[in-house]
């Protein structure tokens, strides 16, 4: 019984998906889509612009916020994107420490892009970087029968993978 709840956080630019994110919820009433971050990329008429024309009771633009707020943001949600278009070069050599953060804190994590520093049963991809490709997949998420289960897979995954006693045992093993 997870919530419907989205969130697409960071940079709220043209090439990291913003407005995808926000046609798909436009699309997809019965999901809440939560933003937070700063805009990118788009002047402040640009970006009132986007906002105005994608405008919808299930979309909550928050802004930037303190650490503490996003937290709760974070608890709400169930599934975090991470929407960078795969086309743009300059997304090719971004390590994924939000999505790293977002699973870590047991979320379901979208991506556009396949990182093969991270176990690609541990988050989701959709191989189109369109709405019908993206609401796929949220809706292929909502129908996993213990979701409960498999986000706790997600953050142990992190935990078991990514910490720094994890990273000093590996350097101990490289050493020896």
């Amino acid at each position: 019984n997870a919530n419907k709840n989205i969130l697409f956080s960071g940079s709220l630019g043209k090439t990291t998906g913003f407005e995808l994110a926000l046609k798909m919820a436009k699309q997809m009433k019965d999901y809440t889509l939560y933003i937070t971050g700063r805009p990118y990329g788009y002047t402040d008429v640009e970006f009132e612009r986007v906002l105005k024309e994608y405008e919808a009771e299930n979309i909550k633009y928050l802004g930037l916020l303190d650490y503490k707020e996003y937290v709760d943001v974070i608890k709400k949600c169930t599934i975090a994107l991470s929407l960078r278009d795969p086309k743009d070069v300059q997304h090719d050599y971004n390590f994924p420490s939000k999505i790293l953060e977002y699973m870590s804190n047991g979320m379901v994590v979208i991506s556009t892009k396949i990182y093969v520093e991270i176990d690609n049963k541990s988050y989701f991809s959709t191989d189109e970087y369109s709405v019908e490709g993206l609401s796929k997949v949220v809706r292929a998420i909502f129908d996993i029968e213990d979701l409960l289960t498999y986000r706790a897979y997600v953050s142990k995954y992190v935990k078991d993978n990514f910490t720094v006693r994890n990273l000093l045992d590996k350097v101990e093993k490289l050493e020896n």
